[in-house]
């Protein structure tokens, strides 16, 4: 067969296959929108039905066993309803999947007869009628086909004398026992429409009673005095079957409630049970159940935004009995014997709601989380020691053993007044107070519990407690502005000019009291009572304090007005214009004064005083490091008028240290800032110190005293381009080489370096230009005191190891001049002076001439 004869055969196929498709086609007829459908009307374009109109389900059965009729209804609500046989809630995602698989149910392209009988279709197994209104769709449900995907063979009341098939899993829903549309849930609330609830468990003195007062504030009705209770509970939220769960907080509790639900169909248990047999086979008597009653009142707004209330009562009786477990046999062989045990079994309870006789059965778990509540309600109680806006604090008021402090908040900043003066309070130590009382920030569930002793055993005498703390939250007077009138009355013009200070408007009763009394130092704790406006008792509280070296409530509330003082340090702030021009410091016995020289942007501080370090160049980041004394914080305020004897014990009179700053600001007038800085505190927290423009005394970080006794004097030995440098000169060696060595090296460029003397010595630049940089880099390790002692071997005639090095500069400028003397092993440095520091000696560091030292020919490629 050539090529040409097999593209003949396949034209010819492809022709034959296309006329196939087309017979087909026009046997078929064509298809409109939803003709594959068993309803088509539903599915048209023009005017198709919504699902969610559907407001009726019907299945007849005509087997009685599967429990004869069905029929779902939907109310106003939108919300189904199990009518038939039995009045039931329904589960909506069910009864709404079943309508969905109904309406949209499409006819299979299998061959069928006209004959209804073979398809069990004259009398059918299932009807299932869907309504509109008055308009209903009708599907009838005959004999099942073999297989492992069978069809159900149906006729649809569009055409009734039509068997047509279906695949049974597209419509499955139609087989499903009327358990399986019951809703599973018992309280039918949710947890955000729960307004009060109450778990009363048999044996126990009293209900535990909870009413909700605003969004997530919940308050218990009974136990009585039991106050707020805690909503979030004390950790994430859990799942009210979760293993080992534990209600904490509201919130969970909730949770459990609309939680203790039928886990699935086969667990509903009996249906009209009489009132004989709930009591008695159930523990599920109306006034007795065996194991909780829990009450749950809701409400909800409906469309229209009207409020309807509801109440549900849920009935725990018995525990469901375990079923008796076949006994092994024990003649098994014992090499199986190391098989998995089953899984224990779950264990449940009979439930039921009070108007209802149909019993269910609920996990375990859920059931005995709650019952520990009904039994225990304390562990649900609020932790939180107050509730408080504190951006609304405006007011504070503490009485201790220091006396008693006013602080008020005004124009957004808080004052601490006494008498008829105020002073600017600080505010981080306010912030600290009501971080100890305020649940929000740092005082999350500080109770640890609430005991029932007397208020006097807690420390709560005048004479025995540590302190009254008292709140307002917008509890200060608004100033009332007046007009001015000519007519105003003396005695007007006299309140006019009152003091000012602020007015509350109810002295007397505060948002919230907290006294302090005693402490339990060795558990941590301190007792203290509550008393909150608008609650009749007091709350006697014990109540977490100190956690490790954190500072406590106790710590907080004992403190006097100085502890609230403004810690801010007065302090030279450079402005826009001004410049600091000098700087006095006096360590001990030792004064030293350093003037600022500024040419153009660059600014270099200089020695004026002591006489004999005048004109020496100062460091200035040693310098700019003092000067940073205008960012000092103070940990807190030691005295406020100290006295001279006061000031002797903190070291301020005369100071350890004293630094004097003169400003001048863009018009020249000078202003001075002096800071005295003292001893260590006795708890070692900082050292006190002192401004010269208040009469405060701060504590402040010891961290300044490294910057106070930093070196003054720059630690760069030389100052010079490495650019401009003609020549080396370096003399010395004689403890390497008879009568000494000079070298006198010539730099013609940095890449050329010749040697004058001796002659013939060849140069190595790279070395060479090294060593130079370096020295144009040198800085001290360490300033020495005092004329040279004899042991720095800085005498030539006494050290013969002794180096003289000389930088020749351009411009026939004085070279600069650098002796190395003996080392100093202690330091790993060697003892040297320069030119500029006349007879001062230094340490440079070792490694940076130990080779040098060594040998002349160091410069030389030989020497390395």
């Amino acid at each position: 067969m050539n090529l040409k004869t097999t593209y003949i055969l396949f034209g010819v196929l492809a022709v034959a296959l296309g006329g196939l498709v087309l017979a087909q086609l026009f046997r078929l007829g064509p298809r409109g929108p939803g003709s594959d459908f068993v309803f088509p009307e539903l599915h048209s374009r023009k005017n198709p039905v919504d699902e969610k109109k559907i407001d009726s389900v019907r299945i007849e059965h005509a087997d009685s066993a599967k429990g004869a009729t069905y029929l779902f209804t939907r109310g106003d609500q939108r919300a189904w309803q199990i009518e038939e046989p039995k009045q039931f809630r329904a589960a909506q995602f069910e009864v709404n999947n079943l309508v969905q698989h109904v309406a949209s149910a499409a006819r299979e392209k299998v061959d069928l007869i006209s004959n209804l009988k073979e398809y069990e279709l004259d009398k059918p197994r299932i009807i299932v009628t869907l309504s509109r209104g008055d308009e209903s769709w009708t599907l009838n449900i005959g004999k099942e086909s073999q297989g492992t995907d069978p069809y159900v063979y149906v006729t649809s009341s569009i055409r009734p004398k039509e068997p047509i098939a279906v695949k049974k899993s597209a419509i499955q829903d139609v087989f499903k026992s009327l358990n399986e549309f019951r809703d599973l849930s018992l309280v039918a609330a949710r947890e955000s429409e729960i307004d009060n609830l109450e778990l009363d468990a048999p044996g126990k003195k009293g209900a535990a009673a909870l009413v909700k007062e605003t969004g997530e504030s919940w308050k218990f009705t009974q136990p009585a005095g039991y106050g707020a209770a805690d909503y979030n509970g004390d950790g994430t939220p859990h799942l009210s079957t979760e293993k080992g769960f534990k209600i904490t907080g509201v919130r969970d509790l909730l949770r459990a409630v609309v939680d203790t639900r039928v886990e699935k169909p086969a667990d509903f248990v009996a249906d009209n049970v009489s009132d004989t047999e709930l009591k008695d086979n159930y523990g599920l008597d109306k006034s007795d159940p065996a194991t909780l009653r829990i009450v749950v009142k809701s409400s909800k707004k409906n469309a229209e935004g009207d409020s309807t209330t509801s109440t549900e009562t849920l009935l725990i009786g018995k525990k469901v009995p375990v079923e008796n477990q076949e006994k092994k046999d024990e003649k098994k062989d014992e090499k199986k014997s190391d098989k998995k045990q089953e899984p224990p079994k779950l264990e449940y309870y009979y439930a039921r709601l009070e108007n209802q006789n149909n019993v269910v059965k609920v996990p375990a778990k859920g059931v005995e989380s709650l019952l520990a509540v009904a039994s225990d309600p304390d562990g649900l109680r609020d932790r939180d020691l107050a509730h408080f806006d504190r951006s609304k604090v405006d007011a504070i008021q503490i009485e201790n053993a220091e006396g008693t402090i006013h602080l008020f908040r005004t124009d957004g900043s808080w004052k601490l007044w006494r008498d008829k003066t105020s002073t600017n309070a600080e505010d981080s130590a306010v912030r600290a107070l009501l971080d100890t009382l305020d649940e929000k920030l740092d005082g999350r569930h500080r109770i640890d519990s609430f005991p029932s002793i007397k208020p006097e055993e807690a420390g709560m005498d005048k004479n025995a407690r540590l302190a009254v703390v008292s709140i307002w939250v917008d509890g200060l007077k608004k100033e009332e502005k007046k007009e001015d009138k000519k007519e105003e009355k003396k005695e007007d013009k006299k309140e006019d000019k009152k003091d000012g200070k602020p007015e509350l408007k109810d002295p007397n009763t505060p948002t919230a009291r907290f006294t302090v009394g005693k402490q339990l130092k060795d558990r941590g704790l301190v007792y203290v009572l509550r008393e909150i406006a608008g609650e009749k008792q007091p709350a006697l509280l014990l109540v977490k304090d100190k956690q490790g070296i954190k500072e406590g409530l106790a710590d907080r509330v004992t403190p006097g007005p100085l502890a609230y003082l403004d810690h801010k340090i007065p302090a030279y702030s450079a402005s826009t214009g001004s410049t600091v021009k000098l700087l006095d410091l006096t360590r001990g016995t030792e004064t030293f004064q350093l003037k600022s020289e500024k040419t153009g942007e660059i600014e270099t501080w200089k020695f004026s005083a002591p006489k004999e370090m005048d004109q020496r160049p100062a460091d200035s980041f040693a310098v700019r490091d003092i000067l940073g004394l205008g960012r000092l914080i103070a940990l807190r305020v030691a005295a406020e008028r100290p006295t001279d004897k006061q000031l002797e014990g903190f070291g301020l009179k005369p100071p350890q240290f004293q630094a004097t700053i003169t400003a001048a600001d863009k018009d020249g007038k000078e202003e001075k800032y002096s800071y005295s800085f003292g001893k260590e505190t006795p708890d070692k927290s900082g050292i006190f110190m002192k401004s010269d423009r208040s009469d405060l005394v701060y504590v402040i970080p010891d961290a300044i005293l490294t910057s106070l006794q930093a070196e003054l004097q720059d630690k760069n030995l030389f100052a010079f381009d490495v650019d401009k440098v003609r020549g080396l000169k370096i003399t010395g060696w004689k403890n390497v080489v008879a009568g000494g060595q000079t070298l006198d090296l010539e730099r013609k460029s940095k890449n050329s370096w010749t040697a004058k003397s001796p002659q013939g010595l060849e140069v190595e630049p790279a070395i060479t230009e090294s060593f130079l940089h370096m020295l144009s880099n040198l800085r001290t390790t360490k300033f020495l005191t005092g004329a040279p002692k004899p042991e720095y071997g800085l005498d030539p005639a006494k050290n013969p190891g002794l180096l003289t090095i000389e930088i020749i500069l351009d411009g026939n400028k004085p070279p600069l001049k650098l002796t190395i003397g003996g080392p100093n092993a202690a330091d790993k440095a060697y003892y040297a002076t320069t030119g500029a520091g006349k007879d001062q000696a230094v340490l440079v560091p070792e490694d940076t001439f130990k080779r040098v030292l060594e040998k002349p020919v160091y410069f030389t490629k030989a020497g390395q």
